[in-house]
């Protein structure tokens, strides 16, 4: 098991269209980068300036497979 830690999250983009994102977490830091597309995280100082480099997903279940595909622990799935 990989010693990284993913949350799964929800962004409303409009009224109508949701998609999914992949953020690092560890206890007591709730942002450590979002998840790119090569599989290394965004540096995790500011998560509205850092999405736009991350990988976004059409489902939860598209997110979570990318996040196992890593090797990583998916420790929870928001949906907001």
């Amino acid at each position: 098991m990989s010693s990284i830690t993913v949350a799964v999250v929800s962004v409303n983009v409009t009224m109508n269209t949701v998609v999914w994102y992949i953020k690092r977490v560890a206890p007591g830091r709730p942002f450590m980068g979002w998840a790119m597309g090569n599989g290394i995280f965004t540096p995790g100082v500011n998560p509205t300036q850092e999405i736009s480099g991350s990988e976004m997903f059409r489902t939860a279940e598209y997110a979570v497979e990318f996040a196992q595909e890593q090797g990583w622990n998916v420790a929870s799935i928001i949906d907001r």
